[in-house]
């Protein structure tokens, strides 16, 4: 069935009204841009004139208008709260990732189940906001100044199980916890992700992986919302591959839920791997700084990152309140204090060094959201 239309129809005559001389907001309401389009349902494109997109002296009838830019945001606001109950604004993001660190959410949603999600995706969507979908925040690195537009907490966790030992699981799931329910009921395959923190659908996105093993692997079908329209993919159709996949460059495509194809096993041999793979985690990370793990993607399944961030003699090497990590140096932690600018500086310059060093170049296995596209100059400070 068709969406209705969002905006009311006074907001689309005051747009189209003003097109000729008037600036709306563009994605962000917090700070419109010059020469953006206005993209709240009002079916136009507004651009700015003289003073920030206020209809300049002798304009005319758009001089007569209200201020659009206002009415946009208020507007955009207000169907934002009716649509989604429970909505929260300038909510600071930084207690709920990995990182500790990263600025607001212009509007906040929790979606706990994936009819929620899709409503408010498609939401922000028809008002032109930005909207950022996130798990469990545990592979991200946020931008200090925050988000703009719509950021969409996924907490639907519903799941069932056929008798084929195929198991659905919606998004929201943490897979720590459903991998450790799973050991309990005797199920096995995905016992490699147990001590991998995040969420289902985050994990699919990355191709979450430990001890040469992926949730590829194991994935037999993805439910995802594209352009508007639901539809379920096979795992080929995805392009796959270490640590990536199709999903994670089109951040468009939202997943809703996971199937993954399962197999009986022993409960106690089970817990017992999760046990053993959890100490082994305790001894060889730095689990008592905040970090995303592993920062960057290993060049090869033989050439791991850490060696040649060691190798070029990064350890302990610091920018602000950030560090290479002494215990593991394909960790870059967070100390208290530190900010998203002084991480991303740590890995500009890390990336840097190793690639003066071996010739190598790293890639981020974290994700970065809100930054500007260039990052800023490192100033990396001695080692501790």
């Amino acid at each position: 069935m068709a969406r209705r239309s969002l905006v009311s129809p006074r907001l689309g005559v005051w747009a189209a009204a003003g097109a000729a001389g008037t600036a709306g907001t563009a994605g962000n309401l917090r700070s419109p841009g010059a020469g953006v389009k206005t993209c709240y349902h009002a079916g136009v494109d507004v651009t700015p004139t003289g003073d920030g997109g206020r209809p300049a002296p002798g304009d005319g009838a758009a001089g007569d208008l209200p201020d659009l830019e206002a009415l946009l945001r208020e507007e955009a606001r207000r169907i934002l709260r009716r649509e989604l109950p429970g909505l929260e604004e300038a909510v600071p993001l930084a207690p709920l990732c990995a990182y500790g660190v990263g600025g607001p959410a212009e509007f906040l949603f929790r979606a706990r189940t994936t009819g929620e999600l899709v409503h408010a995706v498609l939401t922000a969507r028809e008002l032109g906001l930005p909207v950022t979908v996130l798990g469990r925040c545990t592979n991200v690195l946020i931008a200090d100044e925050g988000l703009p537009g719509l950021t969409v907490l996924v907490r639907s966790e519903g799941r069932s199980l056929d008798a084929d030992n195929v198991l659905r699981v919606e998004a929201g799931a943490e897979l720590p916890g459903l991998v450790a329910d799973l050991a309990r009921q005797g199920l096995a395959g995905l016992e490699f992700a147990g001590n991998i923190p995040g969420s289902v659908g985050g994990d699919v996105v990355g191709n979450a992986g430990a001890y040469g093993q992926a949730v590829s692997d194991v994935l037999v079908e993805v439910h995802l919302l594209e352009e508007g329209k639901e539809h379920v993919v096979t795992p080929d159709r995805l392009a796959f591959g270490y640590r990536t996949s199709l999903l994670k460059d089109h951040p468009h495509i939202v997943v809703l839920s996971a199937a993954f194809a399962l197999r009986p096993g022993d409960p106690g041999a089970l817990r017992e791997q999760l046990a053993r793979d959890a100490e082994r985690r305790r001894r060889r990370h730095p689990l008592e700084y905040a970090s995303c793990g592993s920062y960057f993607k290993n060049p090869s399944r033989d050439l791991p990152a850490a060696r040649l961030i060691e190798e070029a003699g990064l350890k302990g090497l610091r920018v602000g309140r950030a560090r290479v990590s002494e215990k593991h140096a394909n960790f870059l932690v967070a100390e208290p204090g530190a900010t998203a600018a002084d991480i991303l500086a740590l890995a500009e310059e890390v990336k840097r060094r190793v690639r003066e060093h071996s010739g190598h170049e790293l890639v981020e296995e974290v994700r970065r959201l809100g930054f500007a596209a260039t990052p800023p100059a490192p100033a990396a400070g001695p080692r501790t």
